[in-house]
């Protein structure tokens, strides 16, 4: 992880314990983080950034470190720009098992939230920790692509927030539809925020078929290997945004279209 040091590991740690609050959770966490418990049940959580509503992961999964990497290193975090009181609609592509979602609900209490994971057994722990917000968050169970079509996905043990589409077909693969991001936002007008975190993906999505960027106001995209943030830059200008590198994540970029900054 470039630029990630001992001391900011510490750091992130020591929020997501905050987020934890007082009590056994810090030690729970660090125990089955060591320990590869069965990922056929669940343990329960509760941060404050959801109000300590529960939510819940599987221990010997990377459910954990999804866990630290929401509440703990920040690095799916709505940029500040985002207005609390104004936001009403938010699409997570790429939500795992819903903890961004949760995130985002929570701070932007007017937003319906509409999310997309690749992965069944991930979608459904989604629904589960987004109940909370009832008709508020939606979970789609799919890939996001630059077209409509049905593609084949992979999913390491271990890797369970990195499901990811694959031209390989062989007896780990699996099959899911997949849409263009104009079919998913086809009954929006305006977009106040996505998330995009589609393991590779995104070379793709952010080149072809983009007419959807017309009603996107801001973006957070995960750049992933060998697609770069050079590259992305690059790709989101011409759709008309002013793009920074995310400073909490080496491999982000955040891109706004200038009228969401007067």
């Amino acid at each position: 992880m470039p630029g990630r040091t001992v001391w900011h590991r510490t750091r992130d740690l020591g929020r997501l314990f905050y987020e934890f609050g007082p009590g056994m959770q810090p030690l729970r966490f660090l125990w089955n983080l060591g320990n590869g418990a069965s990922p056929e049940r669940t343990i329960l959580f509760r941060v404050r950034s959801l109000g300590h509503q529960p939510i819940s992961v599987r221990p010997g999964t990377s459910d954990l470190v999804v866990l630290y990497e929401t509440f703990g290193a920040s690095y799916d975090a709505p940029p500040p720009i985002l207005s609390r009181e104004k936001a009403t609609r938010i699409w997570d592509l790429g939500a795992n098992i819903g903890l961004t979602v949760a995130l985002y609900a929570a701070a932007f209490p007017l937003a319906r939230i509409s999310a997309v994971e690749l992965d069944a057994a991930n979608a459904d722990l989604a629904r589960i920790n987004t109940i909370t917000f009832g008709s508020r968050c939606e979970i789609i169970t799919g890939a996001v692509w630059f077209e409509d079509a049905e593609i084949d996905y992979i999913i390491e043990t271990g890797m369970e927030h990195g499901a990811h589409v694959t031209e390989a077909t062989n007896s780990t693969t699996r099959k899911s539809p997949a849409w263009s991001l104009n079919t998913l936002f086809k009954n929006d007008d305006l977009i106040d925020f996505v998330k995009m975190d589609i393991e590779g993906a995104e070379a793709l999505v952010l080149t072809r078929n983009t007419e959807w960027s017309t009603k996107v106001a801001c973006l957070k995209v995960e750049c992933h290997s060998p697609y770069t943030v050079t590259q992305a830059v690059a790709d989101l200008e011409p759709l008309g945004y002013e793009v920074d590198q995310e400073s909490t994540h080496w491999a982000s970029v955040v891109a706004i279209k200038p009228f969401l900054k007067n």
